[in-house]
């Protein structure tokens, strides 16, 4: 990150944008770490006390979650899951990456960058000491902690759980379906014209129609402006990454007509070849993965999902090996849950994921 740190390059939401939370159901206590200049928000919730005597009269650290968002979403996406778990025994924590709910948001979308995320991660791990965490990661959150996972310390984490998401360098446009692909189309595209203008609001309720206002309200909380939106606009352009391998990127700028925009549109070419760099990175994160990561992978997708469609499957078989999908071989898929599952059976969501924690 090049500049991020100083407070010219850096704003941070008004805290009353936040009040009234608790009525949707969002009433935690924020806590705040410090990571390459930016302060990050988290959540930090203990087990239930019930819970905890009930798995062994609190003689025994509690297994630790870590909850993380996609993209517009923050932490607030967990409101309803956090209990169940929490009343299942386990501690759980939720990170809002730099750019999301009440972290600080960096003015240039440069400084947004997968190492920053998945550094981030890392740091809080580092910050709380905490060893064997089960990462909980839904939608682009998935993108970021898969590509640097061959990095991570093996004893900061010690089970993956993926809802809804998938990773590059697969060629998803062949694979989702057309329908599929043509929304992935159109957001790339409106993320491409509208920019920082986008409302949060409006992704929303095409995701999940039957949201109510003060739901919607609270996913566009931390976002009340253009300038705060950098992240959100970086986001997409992150996972892009997802639609094409480096080998294909390669054969279209091949194509005379995009030899002509290189030529055209200064910087393009530094900026494909930047990307084209990255995406064979992808492809080796997927390669060590497939090789390397043995430990408990669980993967669980609602369904219908106007996204990733029928990826699942591709997911299980194209990334991961059958070791760490021993605890169960397919994804799970929870019917009506489409893509933002935890808002539409989070009771589910969490059962699933204590069965999986329990028995690996």
């Amino acid at each position: 990150m090049h500049n991020a740190g100083r407070p010219e390059d850096v704003i941070r939401t008004p805290a009353e944008c936040f009040e009234g939370l608790a009525s949707v159901g969002f009433s935690f206590t924020p806590h705040y770490l410090t990571h390459q200049g930016l302060r990050l928000h988290y959540l930090d919730e203990a087990p239930a006390k019930a819970a905890e005597e009930r798995i062994g009269g609190g003689q025994q650290q509690p297994e630790t979650l870590l909850l993380l968002h996609g993209n517009p979403t923050w932490s607030f996406l967990y409101r309803h899951v956090i209990p169940h778990l929490t009343g299942a025994g386990f501690r759980v924590l939720a990170l809002d990456f730099a750019g999301f709910g009440r972290s600080d948001k960096p003015l240039q979308e440069s400084d947004i960058t997968t190492e920053l995320n998945a550094g981030s991660v890392l740091a809080l791990l580092d910050h709380l000491d905490v060893t064997n965490a089960t990462l909980v990661m839904h939608d682009w959150s998935a993108i970021y902690m898969l590509w640097c996972l061959p990095s991570i310390p093996t004893g900061r984490i010690g089970r993956l759980v993926v809802l809804n998401a998938a990773l590059p360098p697969h060629p998803l446009l062949f694979e989702l379906g057309l329908a599929n692909a043509l929304l992935v189309a159109i957001w790339m595209t409106a993320v491409a014209v509208v920019g920082r203008f986008i409302p949060v609001i409006a992704v929303m309720k095409t995701m999940v129609p039957s949201l109510p206002l003060p739901q919607l309200l609270g996913y566009a909380a931390p976002l009340p402006s253009h300038r705060h939106k950098a992240a959100m606009v970086r986001a997409p352009r992150l996972a892009a990454l997802a639609v094409l391998s480096a080998q294909q990127l390669a054969a279209v700028r091949g194509w005379g007509v995009v030899k002509l925009l290189e030529l055209a549109m200064p910087g393009l070419a530094d900026v494909l070849d930047v990307t084209q760099r990255d995406m064979a990175r992808g492809q080796q994160a997927c390669a060590w993965i497939r090789a390397h990561w043995h430990k408990p992978t669980l993967l669980l997708f609602g369904s219908p999902d106007p996204l990733f469609g029928c990826v699942q499957q591709l997911f299980a078989l194209s990334i991961f090996n059958a070791t760490a999908l021993a605890y169960c071989p397919w994804p799970i898929i929870l019917q009506g849950a489409g893509h933002y599952l935890t808002e539409m059976q989070p009771a589910r969501v969490a059962l699933e994921v204590t069965k999986f924690v329990l028995n690996t």
